[in-house]
């Protein structure tokens, strides 16, 4: 995964780091199913699973991160489309989206000695979901979907509700109660 160097406003952004983070979040995507679909299609019906990890940036943008933003919603529509593709009884193509940062090296990377990960997430806070689309039905029933999950292992559909951004507040602002008089139209000779 690449997230860049730092976030950015989109014009701070090297064409370098864009190429970067096209090659490794959406073409590494693309090389990974070109590898492991043949595989997952012969396992027996039913059984062969996809399990994307993606991130609440497919929903939730924010300023800063265009390249990985945009990187993450075409990996989401990439994965959406061999979903529909593989259809209910091909392989099952699932995406998982961390309700919160994830301890990853490429987060490491952009964070002080010294800083605390204790609220981060790590992989085993997938492992809920796992065994659910492993052993489970979940993959059935979520074939297609984002699931969100969370700090505690819980996961929900974004049919159900859309991830909570980790960058910016997403609510539409609050508005005022006041009601203000409507100015008339003018009319425009003709």
């Amino acid at each position: 995964m690449s997230y860049g160097t730092r976030r950015a406003p989109f014009g701070e952004v090297a064409e370098d780091e864009w190429r970067r983070q096209v090659d490794v979040n959406l073409h590494g995507l693309w090389l990974t199913l070109a590898a492991t679909l043949p595989v997952l299609r012969r396992a027996p019906r039913g059984r062969g699973l996809f399990l994307g990890i993606s991130s609440e940036v497919v929903y939730n943008a924010g300023p800063g991160r265009s390249g990985y933003a945009a990187t993450k919603a075409a990996g989401s529509a990439l994965l959406d489309s061999v979903a529909q593709e593989e259809g209910p009884d091909g392989v099952r193509v699932v995406q998982a989206l961390p309700a919160g940062m994830v301890d990853t090296p490429g987060i490491r990377r952009r964070r002080p000695a010294g800083f605390d990960y204790g609220d981060y997430m790590t992989p085993g806070h997938f492992a809920a979901l796992a065994g659910e689309l492993v052993v489970g039905d979940a993959a059935s029933r979520h074939h297609g979907d984002s699931l969100v999950v969370d700090a505690a292992g819980r996961w929900h559909s974004v049919r159900e509700t859309h991830p909570a951004s980790q960058s910016r507040d997403t609510r539409p602002p609050a508005r005022d109660r006041e009601t203000r008089p409507v100015t008339p139209a003018r009319e425009v000779p003709a």
